[in-house]
């Protein structure tokens, strides 16, 4: 695999930074995709702020601190849901996200909540850009667990 870049908040507690290094390193070892990124909710819990990413594209450290409202795009709406979301090919052409804008030509993606007793901490998301292979219902599993991990160390 081609070597990513992690790129961390530099604001967040060593502990908090290393549970997020990790979590972004083993989901795309594990899983196998071109990038990852965590984005944690806010204490209100309807602002989601992406603290964490892993990419294979420089210059993008830039997304850190970029947040989400509850309920908007992909992994905002895996918030609202619970749900870990699966899209492969145009986000646009899915009926459940069809009003959610790309930003990027993602092949497949894939979101997962970090939760703790049932209260979700934030979203794990996935991406494969350069690889065809679609993300499927085990790999969300592999993503989930990870998640549950991470979100046991947070707490």
């Amino acid at each position: 695999m081609t070597a990513r870049t992690i790129y961390i908040d530099e604001s967040l507690p060593d502990r908090v930074r290393a549970i997020m290094e990790f979590l972004l390193k083993a989901a795309i070892e594990a899983i196998g995709a071109d990038g990852s990124s965590v984005m944690l909710l806010s204490p209100g819990g309807d602002i989601l702020t992406m603290v964490g990413m892993a990419a294979r594209e420089a210059g993008v450290a830039s997304n850190i601190g970029i947040s989400v409202r509850k309920g908007e795009r992909v992994c905002g709406r895996v918030v609202q849901t619970g749900k870990t979301a699966i899209i492969n090919g145009d986000v646009q052409r899915n009926p459940d996200f069809s009003g959610v804008k790309k930003y990027q030509e993602i092949k497949s993606g894939m979101s997962s909540p970090l939760r703790l007793n049932g209260r979700i901490l934030g979203v794990l998301n996935l991406k494969r850009i350069m690889m065809d292979a679609p993300l499927n219902p085990t790999e969300a599993r592999i993503a989930e667990a990870l998640a549950s991990v991470a979100a046991g160390l947070l707490a």
